[in-house]
């Protein structure tokens, strides 16, 4: 059974979902934001958020768009 877990981003108004398969970023209407599938993220805070992908650790901001 894939365990899954939500988390609401306070403020942000961005929803993450983590589960066996991967991690996403959702909108608060249930709207996948990007294509990209990370292994593990911590959710936004002021604009960016911390996320892992292809075991490299990177920041992106709300478009999805990596920044360092």
């Amino acid at each position: 059974m894939e365990q899954i877990r939500t988390r609401q981003q306070q403020g942000e108004g961005i929803v993450d979902v983590i589960g066996n398969g991967g991690a996403k970023f959702f909108d608060g209407y249930g709207k996948e934001l990007f294509n990209e599938v990370y292994e593990y993220l911590y959710g936004f805070s002021d604009g960016v958020a911390l996320v892992k992908q292809n075991g490299t650790w990177f920041y992106i901001d709300k478009k999805g768009k990596r920044l360092f």
